[in-house]
């Protein structure tokens, strides 16, 4: 799943993004500009990283902060800024925020 690969294991999220530190996703709006909503474009299917945005910015507010403290969004770049919390090697931050038993569609 995307938010694996850019908070989880293959990225390295849980074992070598220390609190404290800082990550930026830059570009994170791409899919909702328009020179990219033509369903022709191979990258039309793939998941929007606004998901990342969307499920750590509710990760900070369910985990008050804990393992991201904060988060600052700009039209292109959000800057993540990790908590003192500790993370498994099986941490996903879909999984890390409570939402009343309900999930949304990636977009």
């Amino acid at each position: 799943m995307i938010m694996r690969r850019h908070f989880g294991r293959s990225t390295g999220y849980s074992r070598g993004y220390r609190s404290g530190g800082i990550y930026v996703l830059e570009d994170w709006g791409w899919a909702h500009w328009g020179g990219w909503q033509n369903p022709e474009d191979e990258s039309f299917a793939r998941p929007a990283m606004s998901n990342v945005v969307l499920h750590t910015a509710l990760s900070c507010t369910s985990s008050s902060g804990t393992i991201i403290s904060h988060i600052d969004v700009t039209p292109v770049s959000a800057y993540v800024y990790r908590g003192p919390a500790q993370l498994g090697p099986e941490f996903a931050v879909e999984s890390s925020y409570l939402a009343r038993g309900k999930s949304f569609a990636l977009l």
